[in-house]
C-alpha cells in the first residue's frame, strides 16, 4: 500500500511513478483502516439548491481536510452544517461532540448569524477553529461585537453604514464601479511575526499564499483588538494588510484572509491544515480522557 511518504518520494522524483488506481486505493484504504477523528465545518449552505451542490463547493476544502488527516494518521469524519439554521440557543448541541470548527469561505450575508454564533461557542469552549476569508472576517466580527464590546461592528459589505466599520473595502476602491477590478487575486506574500503560532506552523516568516475576496480588515482597529487579546500576526510587506488573526490564549484559533486549499496537495499538504487536524486530535484526546 502506498503511503504518504511514497507519494511525496514519487513526485519528486519524476511525477509520474505510479498510477491513478494506487492513489485511489491509498485513499480508500487510509479512510477505512485509520482512527476517527470527528471536526466539522460550519459552512453557508443555502446558497445552492440541493446538499451534494454545496459539497462542491468546498470540494477543496474537504480534500485538504482529507489529505491533513492522513498526513496524521487518522480518519476524517466531516460534518456539514447549515449556518442559516444554527444560532446561540441550538449551538451546543449542534457543536458538543466537535472537535474542531471550520468557518469556511463565501460571499453575502445569508447565514452569517450563524457563523458568528459558531465562533463564540468555538471561542467560549476553546475549541480548536480555522476561518477561512470570510471566515476571518467572521471571526473579526464576532470578537469585536462579543469581546471588545463594539456593538454595530460589521462588515460594509453587509451593513454601509455599520457604526463600527472593523471589515471594510480599502480607500482606493471605493471609488470604482467595477465589481472585478475591487477583487484582490493571485499570490501575495504574508509577513508572519516571530513567536506567533502561525510562524511555528509554517517555520518560516515569509509565505506566499492565494487570495479571492474584496473585503479587508481595517487597520483602524488593529491596536484594539491586539490589546484584548486577538493579534494580527501575518501582514503583506507591501499594503499592510492583515492577512493573519489567531488569539494566543486559545489552544487553537486562527483565521486567515487567503484560500490555504488552493495550495494543498497530496505531496505538499498546506501546513494550515495538518496542524489544525494535529489540534482537533489533541483536543478529542483531552476530552476522552476527562470523560
Amino acid at each position: 500500500m502506498l503511503t504518504p511518504v511514497d507519494i511525496q518520494n514519487k513526485i519528486f522524483k519524476g511525477g509520474i511513478g505510479f498510477d491513478k488506481k494506487d492513489v485511489e486505493t491509498f485513499f480508500k484504504q487510509m479512510s477505512s483502516d485509520y482512527e476517527e477523528l470527528y471536526s466539522s465545518n460550519v459552512e453557508l449552505n443555502d446558497k445552492v439548491a440541493t446538499l451534494n451542490e454545496s459539497l462542491q463547493h468546498y470540494k477543496s476544502i474537504e480534500e485538504s481536510l482529507l489529505i491533513a488527516s492522513i498526513y496524521n494518521d487518522r480518519k476524517l469524519d466531516l460534518h456539514y452544517i447549515n449556518s442559516v439554521k444554527l444560532n446561540e440557543d441550538n449551538a451546543d448541541e449542534t457543536l458538543k461532540d466537535m472537535d474542531g470548527v471550520i468557518i469556511a469561505p463565501g460571499f453575502g450575508q445569508r447565514g452569517l448569524e450563524g457563523k458568528y454564533a459558531a465562533l463564540k461557542y468555538a471561542r467560549e469552549h476553546d475549541m480548536p477553529c480555522l476561518g477561512i476569508s470570510l471566515g476571518m472576517q467572521c471571526m473579526i466580527i464576532e470578537y469585536a461585537r462579543n469581546v471588545l464590546g463594539l456593538e454595530g461592528a460589521n462588515s460594509t459589505e453587509v451593513e454601509i453604514n455599520a457604526k463600527y466599520k472593523v471589515i471594510d473595502i480599502m480607500e482606493e476602491q471605493k471609488n470604482n464601479t467595477n465589481m472585478g477590478e475591487t477583487m484582490r487575486l493571485g499570490v501575495y506574500d504574508c509577513v508572519l511575526k516571530k513567536e506567533s503560532v502561525a510562524f511555528d506552523i509554517y517555520g518560516v516568516s515569509l509565505i506566499h499564499e492565494r487570495h479571492r475576496h474584496r473585503y479587508e480588515f481595517n487597520n483602524d482597529f488593529k491596536q484594539m483588538f491586539e490589546e484584548a487579546g486577538m493579534n494580527c500576526v501575518g501582514e503583506n510587506p507591501d499594503t499592510n494588510l492583515v492577512e493573519i488573526v489567531e488569539v494566543p490564549s486559545l489552544k487553537w484559533y486562527i483565521g486567515v484572509h487567503f484560500h490555504p486549499e488552493y495550495n494543498c496537495t497530496v505531496a505538499n499538504p498546506n501546513p494550515l491544515f495538518v496542524r489544525f487536524i494535529k489540534a482537533a486530535i489533541d483536543a478529542s484526546q483531552v476530552k476522552n480522557y476527562e470523560t
